[in-house]
């Protein structure tokens, strides 16, 4: 388990709990990153050692196996949610070490990401993973776009309720190709 290797001192688990119990979101999302945080997703590779899964690959591109790394972060279809997020992140395969590590940085390590945008992340990794389990449910299509519309309307109706804040101005992203 990448978390127990990657946060041998008891300090880095308790000040990432910490965070992630902390974070102004839906309770649902908090445990939701708690569960990601402990390896506890039913993905199609940790499904497939047990034999409950017929193979490990990820359902949506089909070619690389389903971490939890790879389906939030790393999978081109994610890329696209990132990327068109108000964030515009852009998910770089080499500095992704995993999930704890990015988690780790976003959230404690002398982060310069707003309560707000800590909230967005985690409804973003939420939707990204209800909209995975749907596909595999044979619910939905996959459309980037639906996720990221769904992750603003999360966070913003809790920072409304909960927060007594009015949420920022999401600034339209605008790509012009040469």
């Amino acid at each position: 388990m990448v978390l127990r290797s990657f946060g041998a001192s008891t300090g880095f688990l308790d000040n990432l709990w910490k965070q992630i119990w902390s974070l102004k979101i839906h309770l649902k999302v908090r445990h939701f990153m708690w569960q990601a945080l402990n390896h506890s997703l039913a993905t199609k590779e940790a499904l497939f050692s047990p034999k409950c899964a017929a193979d490990p690959l990820c359902p949506i591109c089909k070619e690389n196996l389903e971490t939890i790394e790879h389906l939030l972060l790393l999978c081109e279809w994610s890329h696209k949610v990132w990327h068109g997020s108000y964030l515009s992140l852009i998910m770089d395969p080499m500095h992704v070490t995993s999930f704890e590590a990015l988690c780790y940085s976003f959230l404690v390590e002398d982060s310069p990401l707003e309560d707000y945008d800590k909230a967005y992340i985690a409804c973003v990794y939420w939707n990204i993973w209800k909209t995975r389990s749907a596909l595999v449910c044979s619910i939905v299509a996959l459309n980037p776009l639906q996720v990221i519309e769904s992750s603003n309307a999360t966070v913003e109706k809790h920072w409304k309720i909960n927060c007594n804040v009015v949420p920022p101005l999401f600034c339209p992203k605008i790509s012009i190709d040469k």
